[in-house]
């Protein structure tokens, strides 16, 4: 198959070099080496990227068609921005929502990806330098937590780890800009390990102006399709079947495991050996009970399991990891106490969950697109709770009293949060709630950081000291 490579080393202007210099020379000799190998030699590859404007799929955000909708009007070009009402003359969308509307709402509608981009012909970059992985959300037409003009950001410290551990990026770019200065957007490509062998995935989510978390957006997923081929032939071609595994040394915004196979029967005999120290439920239908247990590891691992409806785990000692479980649709009861980490991750289907009331260390529940429902949080004692791109969940209710670090972001329809914790020993972040508009019993300590952004209750608040001052949070 022919490659259509293009090359570019000129470097972007997104950061200032005082900011890259500590990036600078930090990835091992051997990954670079190896890297180096697989990019030709050069820093950067261009793959043209076709994208019909006029003829994509336009998926309506739900709650702008509901406020149309239950004031009379109908969406005739949601692109051009313009609908009806009785059937009478055209009227602006956007008229419409900022007298009827939010202004979140309103915002979002004039910055909606689907409706940002109006070329056809663009550039696909996939870099592996250093500058361009460091600058992947600073200075940039998005935002996020990575930013390193965020001081004290919890999350940019991972860039280091992840230019050491191999992490490269792919940017969606105009032909005229190949020194990425104004990229539409960027999704970040993961390395996994199994001993000393490696490949790469994408991440979950793109950033930019097809900012596609919680959302179906066609252009970030042809973006993310063709990303995955070049992938696929080019960084993973004849890798080593079998599992492997994300670094827990990198920002965890990828599915923690991938599988290399050729066929069905290669991915069966990888799962057997892969769940050879756990349980295998493949193929088992209805609901699973494992009652206090004690795992080799001290892990109890579903991943994957394609047939599973439910799932009741009693009294765990050790860690409870339920991930890529898309038939998954709930998880009636983890009962009593789980002595490790809960982490649920990337299970679509899932819509009810009951958490244990005691959990020893974190509390992590990550892409759960249908998730409705969380029945309650752990009384005691859990070190974190992190709540990411759940898109579904509509209120929060009894946060655990006292936790080490606080994270919630990406939920889209969450309006309430009915009792936050009385006291965080260590970071609260709150990011992505633009339907946030009730927050009851904030803490009254937040021994560290507060990063507030996007968040609907929040408004007007620009600084730490905005929000200690506001709600009187004390340090200690």
């Amino acid at each position: 198959m022919k490659k259509h490579f293009q090359t570019y080393n000129e470097l972007n202007e997104a950061l200032k070099l005082s900011q890259y210099r500590e990036y600078h020379g930090i990835r091992p000799e051997e990954l670079e080496n190896k890297l180096s190998s697989l990019f030709k030699g050069k820093n950067r590859i261009y793959i043209p990227f076709y994208y019909d404007t006029k003829n994509s799929e336009v998926e309506i955000p739900n709650d702008i068609k509901k406020l149309l909708g239950d004031n009379g009007y109908t969406i005739t070009d949601y692109i051009k921005g313009y609908c009806i009402k009785d059937g009478k003359n055209q009227i602006r969308i956007g008229k419409v929502l900022n007298s009827k509307g939010s202004k979140d709402m309103l915002n979002f509608f004039n910055e909606d990806p689907q409706r940002a981009v109006k070329e056809n012909d663009f550039l696909i970059c996939i870099s592996k330098h250093p500058y361009d992985i460091a600058g992947m959300s600073t200075d940039r037409v998005w935002t996020s937590c990575m930013d390193l003009n965020i001081d004290k950001n919890q999350n940019n410290k991972h860039i280091k780890e992840e230019i050491k551990e191999g992490t490269v990026i792919a940017y969606l770019i105009s032909p005229q800009d190949k020194n990425i200065k104004k990229p539409y957007g960027r999704i970040n490509i993961k390395s996994y390990f199994k001993g000393k062998s490696i490949v790469w995935e994408l991440a979950d989510y793109c950033y930019g102006l097809f900012y596609d978390k919680g959302r179906n957006i066609d252009i970030a997923n042809k973006f993310k399709n063709s990303v995955s081929s070049w992938i696929k032939e080019n960084l993973n071609f004849g890798a080593e079947k079998g599992a492997y595994y994300l670094s827990k040394k990198v920002y965890n915004e990828s599915p923690l495991s991938v599988f290399v196979s050729d066929s069905e029967e290669d991915k069966k005999s990888i799962e057997y050996e892969y769940y050879r120290w756990g349980i295998n439920i493949e193929n088992y239908k209805g609901s699973i009970y494992s009652g206090n247990i004690k795992f080799p590891k001290d892990l109890v691992k579903f991943e994957g399991f394609k047939k599973t409806l439910g799932l009741d785990i009693n009294n765990v000692i050790g860690d409870v990891i339920i991930s890529n479980c898309n038939d998954l649709a709930f998880i009636s009861n983890l009962k009593s106490s789980v002595t490790g980490t809960i982490i649920i991750e990337n299970c679509k289907k899932l819509k009810y969950l009951s958490l244990p009331d005691f959990v020893g260390k974190d509390v992590i529940i990550w892409n759960c697109s249908s998730l409705e429902n969380i029945k309650n949080f752990p009384y005691k004692p859990s070190r974190t709770i992190s709540l990411k791109n759940l898109p579904n969940i509509l209120e929060i209710k009894s946060l655990t009293p006292s936790l080490e670090n606080l994270i919630i972001g990406n939920c889209y329809k969450l309006t309430s949060i009915v009792e936050m914790p009385h006291r965080v020993n260590g970071y609260m972040m709150l990011y992505d709630l633009p339907h946030l508009y009730s927050v009851k019993s904030i803490p009254e300590i937040i021994k560290n950081d507060i990063i507030v952004n996007n968040c609907l209750f929040f408004q007007g608040i620009v600084s730490e000291e905005d929000m200690r001052s506001k709600y009187n949070i004390k340090k200690s």
